[in-house]
């Protein structure tokens, strides 16, 4: 292909300009134009003509709109007179551009940004694309809502929607209905220039539930508030931290986001089922979290906690505690009246006993205990009728109470890198026993009953002193161990 003179000119401007006006006038996520900052430099253009008067809006991929602007968040930007626009942004951000000029032409463009650069671009814009839809069955009222983009549309009487001049591409469809409930469509596509059409949405044979008007909105601008008073150290997009039932959110992850602080406001978000903050800075949980009072699952582990406030007894509906590998030296009161408690991990804290108030943990079916300082379990443990797992390695326990013998649905006991010297007599009495772990302990026997256990799939009980067995003892043991279980026992005295 020959190229004439004026075309070879056009392709160099087209190419070269967007390289030479970067000027730093505009600012995202805050920070200084020195060091850790990058710069966007571009031309809007339809049919190779740039485009002036344009806006051009900027925010993070995690931004949710419907929440007040805030200037340091969101950025509309007017280009010149060529076409340009040039915005200062953050590394380490996930950048959304999108370009609607008049009724008829639209971009969106995204951006990952990881080191500091300048990134010069051309937005070339395209005819707008439009999405109609109707429902099979008219909802009595209610709103679809565009995912990212946050755009919405009333449902009218006749159970029709549309969405005019959006940017073509890939959308998803929120679709929640005021006093009716919630579905979602993927994957619906948009063309340039068409109007793209979803005909007889059916909703009639979903399990709808009623919710407020809004909800998901309301839930989103709760939350967002939250994130903007934690002030975390690194942010995620929106969608990737909650999940949503029946069109209230009802999961808030916020691991290993760098937070110091859980914030009061916390309490706003009495909406949620499972929050999980693993993975922070934190050393308090805030009284607050006493007034999340449908939370089904707090799960803070890895953190600096050292108290647990009491005010956690209030969450009559919480099922899941995880607060292992924090600094907690005992387990405050509080928690042994929790009436629907299912799982308690306490693990890798120095803890040193364990109170009798446990026994009131009668719903408790999995408890972690391991690598804490305990010397003993407590006899209440016996009262813990519906436990199934009990995780108590690399502490020092001598002896085990004789009432773990009344814990029939045990299944899994692992007692590994403790002290104990002797099993209880009636170990056998654990019909349901699957895996008895306690090796590395100080074991010189094993009680008869314990052929009793039809139920064991796995036994270890390496390093010990287990010298010296009945012949009869020594064949069950190689059953689940093997002929050369011996090869690790320590010396017998």
């Amino acid at each position: 292909m020959i190229m004439n003179s004026k075309s070879i000119f056009f392709l160099i401007c087209f190419i070269i300009v967007p390289l030479l006006f970067c000027t730093g006038n505009h600012r995202i996520s805050g920070g200084t134009t020195d060091g850790g900052n990058a710069h966007i430099c571009a031309t809007v253009l339809y049919n190779k003509t740039p485009v002036a008067g344009a806006t051009v809006r900027i925010r993070p991929q995690e931004y949710l709109a419907g929440t007040a602007a805030d200037p340091d968040l969101i950025i509309d930007t007017i280009t010149d007179q060529m076409g340009r626009v040039e915005i200062t942004v953050a590394t380490d951000e996930n950048l959304v551009m999108e370009v609607i000029t008049g009724d008829t032409l639209a971009v969106v463009k995204n951006y990952q940004i990881h080191d500091i650069r300048t990134v010069s671009d051309s937005l070339i814009l395209a005819p707008t694309a439009s999405l109609s839809g109707s429902f099979q069955v008219p909802p009595p009222s209610g709103t679809v809502r565009l995912m990212g983009l946050e755009y919405e549309a009333v449902i009218d009487s006749n159970g029709k929607f549309e969405f005019p001049n959006l940017a073509p591409g890939s959308y998803t469809l929120y679709i929640e209905t005021n006093g009716g409930g919630t579905a979602t469509i993927n994957n619906v596509n948009t063309e340039s220039g068409v109007l793209s059409r979803i005909e007889s949405i059916d909703i009639t044979n979903k399990n709808w539930t009623v919710i407020p008007p809004n909800s998901f909105k309301s839930d989103s601008i709760t939350i967002q508030s939250l994130l903007d008073a934690q002030k975390p150290d690194s942010i995620k997009p929106f969608y990737s931290i909650v999940d949503t039932v029946n069109g209230r959110i009802r999961t808030l992850r916020l691991m290993n986001m760098g937070i110091t602080e859980l914030h009061p406001s916390i309490v706003e978000c009495n909406f949620l089922y499972t929050l999980n903050v693993s993975g922070n800075k934190l050393t308090s949980i805030p009284s607050e979290i006493g007034k999340c009072r449908y939370l089904s699952a707090f799960i803070a582990e890895n953190n600096q906690i050292s108290e647990i406030p009491v005010e956690i007894s209030r969450l009559r509906y919480l099922e899941f505690l995880k607060l292992s590998y924090n600094k907690l030296a005992k387990i405050n009161d509080s928690i042994f009246f929790l009436p629907k408690l299912r799982k308690l991990s306490v693990g890798a804290n120095p803890i040193d006993s364990l109170p009798a108030l446990i026994g009131n943990l009668t719903t408790l079916e999995q408890l972690d205990i391991y690598q804490c300082n305990l010397t003993r379990l407590p006899d209440e443990i016996g009262k813990l009728i519906n436990i199934r797992q009990i995780y108590a390695d690399h502490n020092k326990i001598s002896a085990l109470p004789v009432s773990i013998i009344n814990l029939k649905l045990l299944e899994i006991l692992s007692l590994g890198s403790n002290l104990l010297t002797v099993l209880p007599e009636n170990i056998g009495t654990l019909k349901n026993l699957k895996q008895l772990l306690v090796y590395d302990n100080n074991l010189t026997g094993l009680p008869e009953s314990i052929m009793d256990i039809q139920t064991l799939e796995t036994l270890n009980i390496g390093k010990n002193k287990l010298c010296t067995l009945s012949a009869e003892l020594v064949q069950w043991v190689e059953k689940y161990s093997g002929a050369n279980w011996l090869s690790g026992q320590k010396p017998c005295e």
